[in-house]
């Protein structure tokens, strides 16, 4: 985890830091890692009349101020649905956490 938050610091400090591959916090090809990078520096967020599904981890391993809604609360006019998951913020899409997660995604748009 201290591994994890320091890479993520890092990052946020040096624009251009790249990490070692065997410190690389997901497995992406470059052209993905640098569109995230892109979308996430210059994207300006506002507030949608949407309903957001939240899929929130039980493992933190960042700090948040709002840890109901992660700040999602004020984009999404027709409120936040929160659905607690297993794993880690780096975790949670990978197995075995990825079968909880497909669990809950398939139960969500069932009832839609």
């Amino acid at each position: 985890m201290i591994k994890y938050q320091w890479n993520v610091l890092r990052r946020k400090l040096d624009k251009n830091f790249e990490e070692a591959e065997d410190e690389q916090i997901y497995d992406y090809d470059k052209p993905v890692i640098e569109a995230y990078n892109n979308a996430y520096y210059n994207y300006d967020l506002k507030p949608l009349d949407i309903k957001v599904h939240l899929f929130r981890v039980k493992e933190r391993t960042y700090f948040v101020d709002d840890r109901t809604y992660l700040g999602w609360m004020k984009y999404a006019k027709k409120g936040v649905a929160v659905y607690d998951v297993t794993g880690d913020h780096k975790t949670f899409i990978l197995p075995p956490h990825n079968e909880h997660l497909i669990k809950k995604i398939e139960k969500i748009i069932s009832t839609l």
